[in-house]
């Protein structure tokens, strides 16, 4: 859930990412509550909000990964990354 936020959800309205998250089988209200006791995200007028290097700390996990595949990674959310795996001969 830390690295979905980071890659994806910082910023967004709390109630969006609930829906989505939920949706993917996680206990979302559970999860960030354990974030939000870590200091690591927060919920302010209705939004869920990550400090910028702790959001660089959790895309830097997600491209340790695989620093040289971006097809071996769990995440993609930079736009060069996807037009490089899309572009890759199958």
């Amino acid at each position: 859930m830390f690295l979905d936020i980071a890659c994806f959800f910082n910023g967004k309205k709390w109630e969006y990412v609930k829906k989505v998250l939920d949706g993917c089988g996680m206990f979302t209200e559970d999860g960030i509550r354990i974030l939000v006791d870590k200091s690591l995200v927060n919920i302010k007028d209705g939004y869920l909000r990550m400090h910028d290097l702790i959001q660089n700390m959790g895309r830097e996990i997600v491209k340790q990964e695989a620093p040289k595949e971006v097809s071996e990674r769990s995440r993609l959310w930079f736009h060069e990354d996807v037009l490089e795996l899309l572009s890759e001969d199958i």
